[in-house]
């Protein structure tokens, strides 16, 4: 089954939106990772890193999670760019 993606071939949207915040953050990948986590979402770097390049689909569990804990609309979160 092929997979879904956007025009640039991004299989997620939300990814953008997580490297803006860790950049407005000033937060490297692996400190973005342990907040994450500290936060009950376990994500390690590597994945992190492969959301923001959207190399990777998120889920909606993740997708609700991210707009909890880093308190940013969950409709901002899945809007287009």
């Amino acid at each position: 089954m092929a997979k879904s993606t956007d025009s640039n071939g991004r299989l997620n949207i939300t990814g953008l939106y997580i490297k803006q915040y860790r950049d407005d953050h000033n937060l490297s990948l692996r400190e973005f990772a342990a907040f994450l986590q500290v936060h009950g979402l376990d994500l390690d770097y590597h994945i992190v890193h492969r959301t923001e390049s959207g190399l990777r689909i998120v889920s909606d569990i993740e997708v609700k999670l991210l707009s909890e804990i880093l308190q940013i609309p969950l409709e901002t979160l899945v809007k287009p760019s």
